[in-house]
């Protein structure tokens, strides 16, 4: 993902694209990162009424972590 773009400023089909393993984390959330892919982080989870600030902390995990290559 772009540095300068926040994930708030990019839809969450662009975070999956990025990072499959987000792909987990929303649909953990209830996230529908597929058809609903087009909507802004920040909507989507107002829709589920999930505090947008707690899945950024775990997005911001993942780029701590090496994508297993297996």
């Amino acid at each position: 993902m772009s540095e300068n773009k926040g994930f708030n400023e990019v839809s969450i089909g662009e975070i999956v694209a990025a990072d499959f393993r987000a792909a987990e984390i929303f649909k953990n959330a209830g996230i529908d990162f597929c058809c609903g892919g087009k909507k802004s982080l920040d909507n989507a989870c107002k829709e589920k009424s999930i505090d947008t600030s707690v899945v950024v902390k775990q997005l911001k995990e993942l780029e701590n972590v090496p994508v297993n290559q297996n």
